[in-house]
Parts: C-alpha cells; structure tokens; sequence
C-alpha cells in the first residue's frame, strides 16, 4: 500500500489525475454535483498520430487525504469544505474512490467523516468523534465503531480507541470483526507524545507515562510520569516549524482540555535492550521488563518539548523551549542540551541554547545538532565544549528563515520566492 501526503496547507479547490492515453476525440462529463470530470488535448504522440489527452477532476472544495491501495487498484480521497465567511471547516465533507484501470470515479459519499486509513487492509473512515469500516469496491459501511480508532497496530489488523470517548478506558480492536481484544486504562487526557513498535511484540506509549503493551494480550507494565500541564497565562506563538519537530516523535493528539500544555516530554529511544525516555520529572532509562535502570532528575530545569538521540559513547537530550497547545507550538520553558553517560544517567556535558530564544527549525545530522533561531544557525557537536554559530542571518541581506533541506543548505523567503542561501551568495557556507 501507498499513500499520498495529507493535504492540509492552503485550501486546493480541485484535484488533478493525469491519465494518458491516444484517442482521436475529446469527451467531457459532469459526473457527480460535486466532481467535474473532462479531458483536454495536451500534446501529439512521438511515435504516432494520436493526440495525447489527459483527464481532469475538479472537485467542489479542497481535498483533505488520499491514499492508493494496490490490491484493489483504487485511489482513495476525501475533502473538507471550508467557508469564505467564518474561515472555518465545516461538517460537510466527502470521501470516495478512483479506479485506476477505468479513470472514473468508482463511488462517492457524502458526510461528516474524512480521515482515511487503510490499515490492516481494510478501508477506515474517521473523524473527531468515531470510525466507520466501508467497503472498498461499492463503498457502503460496513461496520461502525463506537468511539474514532486514531492508532492502528502495524502488521496487526488491531486499532485502538478509547470506549465511548472516555479518554481514560482504552480498548483494543479488531478492525474486521469488531470484536474488543482487551482493555487497560491509559490517559489520554494528556496527548501520546510518543508510540514505538518493537519485535512487533511490544508497543510503548508515552501518554502521562511510559507504558508497554502486548498487541494481543495488553498491558504489560507502567511507569506514571507528566508530561503535561494546565495553565491558564496567556501563551506566545513559536516561529518552530511543525513539519521538522513532527519527526521528533509520533504524536497522538487525544488531549481535549484547551488550558491543557502538552508534549513536555522526549521521544521514545529504545537502543541494545534499554528504553529512555524522559518527562517534565526525570530523565528514566529501563528495559524491557520495565524494570529501573537509572533516573536523572529534571526538576530543576526549564522543561519543555525534548528529543533523545544517541552516538557511540553518549546520549543527548534536546530540550527545544517549545510545547505544544490546541494545535499550536507555544514558546515554553528554555532550550538547552544535556550530554548524558548512558550507562549511569550521570550529565557529561551541557549547551545553553538561550541564544536561540524562539527556534525556527532543528535537524540532526550525523556530525551534529544544528539550530535555527531568528537571528543565527548554532551547531552543537557532541564532545565539544562551545557551540559555533555557523551563520548569522541578515533578513535585510538574505531574506527569512525558512527551513532546513539538508545539513548544509538552507532555504529563506526572499522576493518573493524560497531559494536555497548558496543562491544568494555562492559558497556562503
């Protein structure tokens, strides 16, 4: 199975297939009130008479998700509506499937679902609230889940939900019959900053702690940790950009409560038989069992959202001054950079990082952490004392920061267009 990226940036009125095939004649036809389909001459053949034609869906408001499935040979796609006046989705929405062999439309729906997934083989529809099994060939439902399965086990055809929307009950299901597997409590008033999947035996999951779960039998052990708070301060908006620090973890949003500042916690790390994993009280290391390797204490840093990575002889915690509410990247705590022994949880090392108030992006190279702020890019090596500013950025000179491509180029808004800094200035870095 294949998947086509969300689409969830600016709203796409239409959405194009390009099918090609000869035919001496064009045709057009309105297929359904909410899809155009027509074709258009775009070329002549090089190796014979035929004109080259390609067919065009446009739909009525922007797509939202698609995914192919090659077993069934259907690309599968949904859209949201959104309204000019309130610049708000609203309930009406609309999934359905193309056929790849015959550049038709294979059925189509209406309603208020539009999240897509098609895992353990089957064709999942969600939104906020619940899920609803469809088939795949004619498009009818075939079978409606209580609550909305937002985490599907891979290599299992398991999900989970929480029973009723209690975010507390946590089920196990089986996304062909229905049938409830187990269940365990897991919060998930705080949102899963984390999930990892090890040997396809033990799934981990940091949600207000570190827990390990059997795919068919359930919860293994717990740790009880935070990784949230409630607040009620008003908060300032990050300049971070949510694409870069989304590979950090795998982030579940299951937090409801709007004064709720969540993802103050690490990523999951499991290396050579040990787990780490750090929250707002302690850096914690244990194995597979569950059983307390170490603990570092973190109380008296300014914690915020955090990345675990590790080289040959240490592990590196990344503290960004970020955290996450109502979907947005607020500015919390200070960023900084603990260099821990991993066999005794003792600290080697440290990095302020205060010199990038509001981080821009972050990636980490195999040599290296490098930092975006506003005013400079900062490169940590590991084992080095000093940071090193890398560059200092002029936005008069060489437009805004955008982002990282790669370790060594980086991109900036300028007159109106994203081009890489080495365009601007050849061999700059």
């Amino acid at each position: 199975m294949r998947s086509c990226s969300r689409i969830l940036s600016a709203p796409i009125s239409f959405f194009l297939i390009f099918v090609f095939f000869y035919s001496g004649s064009l045709r057009s036809q309105m297929t359904l009130e909410s899809v155009i389909s027509s074709t258009a001459a775009i070329g002549s053949s090089a190796i014979s008479i035929n004109t080259i034609t390609a067919k065009t869906l446009n739909f009525e408001y922007p797509l939202y998700d698609c995914h192919f499935d090659t077993l069934s040979n259907l690309l599968f796609f949904s859209g949201k509506q959104k309204s000019d006046q309130l610049n708000q989705t609203m309930s009406r929405n609309y999934f359905g499937a193309i056929s790849a062999g015959t550049d038709n439309i294979k059925w189509f729906n209406e309603s208020v679902l539009f999240d897509v997934d098609l895992s353990g083989g089957c064709l999942l529809v969600s939104n906020e609230k619940r899920t609803v099994r469809y088939n795949k060939l004619l498009g009818y439902d075939e079978l409606k889940f209580s609550s909305k399965l937002f985490y599907y086990i891979p290599n299992t055809q398991l999900g989970l939900m929480y029973a009723n929307n209690d975010n507390n009950n946590l089920q196990c299901v089986n996304v062909k019959t229905g049938a409830i597997k187990w269940t365990c409590t897991i919060s998930g008033q705080e949102d899963w900053v984390d999930v990892k999947l090890i040997h396809d035996s033990l799934l981990l999951i940091a949600a207000g702690g570190l827990y390990a779960i059997h795919p068919e039998k359930g919860l293994l052990w717990s740790q009880t940790l935070s990784t949230s708070i409630l607040t009620h301060k008003a908060l300032v908006y990050s300049l971070a950009k949510q694409n870069s620090l989304q590979k950090v973890s795998q982030v579940i949003h299951t937090a409801v409560d709007e004064n709720m500042v969540t993802q103050l916690a690490s990523n999951i790390l499991y290396d050579r038989q040990q787990i780490y994993f750090a929250s707002r009280e302690k850096f914690v290391s244990v194995d597979l069992q569950g059983r307390a390797l170490w603990q570092l204490d973190l109380k008296n840093y300014p914690i915020s959202k955090m990345y675990i990575s590790k080289t040959d002889s240490s592990l590196i915690l990344v503290n960004f001054g970020l955290a996450a509410h109502s979907d947005n990247l607020v500015n919390w705590g200070k960023p900084f950079i603990l260099i821990v022994n991993p066999i005794t949880g003792s600290i080697t090392n440290q990095y302020d990082l205060s010199k990038i108030a509001n981080l821009a992006d972050f990636m980490n190279t195999k040599r290296s952490l490098i930092f975006a702020g506003k005013d400079e890019i900062l490169d940590a090596i590991p084992g080095e004392s000093n940071l090193k500013t890398i560059l200092s950025l002029s936005e008069n000179k060489y437009g805004k920061f955008v982002e990282f491509i790669d370790g060594d180029q980086y991109y900036v808004f300028k007159e109106g267009y994203y081009v890489p800094l080495n365009f601007i200035n050849d061999n700059l870095i």
